[in-house]
């Protein structure tokens, strides 16, 4: 039946995603890099370093930081099984809040792409099978073989380059959203001279959350 195959498919989903999660949390434990120093400096003080450490429940065991991470222990907040994914350490900004802001622009530049891609690869596509030794298929298998070594993002920054830069043919690529809108930053929210700020205060009894995951 269907709907089994749904129910099936689903279950196997949730599995995953729990192995993802634990996973990435401990390969992120893994790395040689140390959150604090990112967001308070490493010049920083001990006494701020270990107030920041405290704050992100570091000085927790492991399994307690799970545990804070999944959501099974909210003495300090509500974890990932509550629907909250934390703070970016880019922005400051809730990562739900950025998925929100961000999620439309991407869906609506993938079905550009996909219509372009569509509309090109189509006509191209026929125009081979009828002639698989003419000049228009061998030319789309070199193309694909160029194309294929090539990185995304290095045609995107050549792209920017010879378009806006040098030839000013194209605007300015700051994307949909306005660049003046204001942002939060991590490491400003995280600094030592803001230590008297809620969010980071000695005094604070509840500290803002952030995600575990170190994104």
């Amino acid at each position: 039946m269907p709907w089994r195959y749904i129910l099936r498919r689903l279950a196997i989903a949730v599995v995953q995603l729990a192995v993802i999660s634990v996973a990435v949390f401990f390969l992120m434990r893994a790395l040689p890099s140390d959150p604090v120093g990112h967001l308070v400096g490493f010049n920083a003080s001990p006494q701020a370093i270990a107030h920041v450490r405290h704050l992100l429940h570091l000085d927790e065991s492991d399994l307690t930081q799970l545990a804070i991470y999944l959501g099974f222990d909210t003495r300090y907040g509500p974890g990932l099984l509550q629907g909250n994914l934390g703070d970016s350490w880019n922005s400051g900004a809730p990562v739900a809040e950025e998925i929100r802001t961000y999620l439309p622009i991407t869906l609506e530049l993938i079905s550009y792409s996909f219509l372009i891609a569509v509309l090109v690869a189509v006509p191209v596509g026929l125009l081979g099978a009828l002639r698989p030794r003419g000049p228009v298929s061998r030319g789309v298998f070199v193309y694909s073989l160029f194309a294929g070594a090539q990185p995304e993002f290095w045609w995107g920054l050549t792209f920017i380059f010879f378009f806006y830069v040098k030839w000013g043919l194209v605007p300015a690529p700051l994307g949909i959203l306005s660049p003046s809108a204001p942002r939060r930053r991590a490491s400003r929210a995280w600094s030592p001279s803001t230590a008297s700020s809620p969010a980071i205060s000695p005094h604070s009894s509840k500290p803002r959350s952030t995600c575990c995951c170190r994104c």
